[in-house]
């Protein structure tokens, strides 16, 4: 598995407190993450936590919501919008290796996830999880449930990297598989 966390594997549940405590801080102000306002009171949060050896991971929520694509809406660009790579990075600047950073995708299409791919040592991508997504989600961050699902798509490292449009096929052998 991957390790960016000293002593952590990817897939081991390292957790065996009985009666964990989730704190809360949004570094972003919403899904767009225009600014970077949050970043402070996030870096507080896990700098006081860590302090007091109460932290033993720390969960980002990333992704899109029905502002940015929908039916009929599609995107432009697929990497993470605003602030959001910056978000990863200033918490993966600040850790250093301390604690797991499990980041957590929510949308439809694909995303680029830039630098957040190599800074996040777990990666759940919930796709659009519906009304008891949260409990699926909790049940494998907190690892009683371990899918170990398979990407059913291609996920590119940005836009740039994408077939141009009107120059792919649909066909086997004329540009896309």
């Amino acid at each position: 598995g991957k390790t960016n966390s000293d002593g952590r594997v990817s897939g081991q549940c390292t957790n065996k407190n009985a009666n964990p405590k989730i704190q809360n801080a949004n570094g972003c102000a919403d899904v767009a993450c225009s600014d970077t306002s949050g970043f402070p009171a996030a870096l507080s949060l896990i700098s006081n936590m860590t302090s007091k050896g109460q932290l033993s991971a720390i969960i980002v929520m990333l992704g899109l919501d029905q502002h940015q694509e929908s039916e009929g809406h599609d995107r432009s660009v697929i990497e993470l919008p605003g602030n959001q790579n910056a978000l990863v990075t200033a918490i993966y600047n600040q850790n250093n290796g301390k604690v797991p950073i499990i980041c957590v995708l929510i949308h439809g299409g694909t995303l680029a996830l830039g630098s957040a791919a190599d800074q996040c040592d777990a990666i759940l991508d919930a796709w659009y999880p519906g009304q008891m997504g949260g409990y699926g989600i909790a049940d494998v961050i907190y690892g009683a449930k371990n899918p170990a699902g398979r990407a059913s798509v291609t996920y590119y490292k940005s836009t740039q990297d994408l077939p141009k449009p009107g120059e792919m096929s649909e066909y086997y052998g004329k540009g896309v598989t």
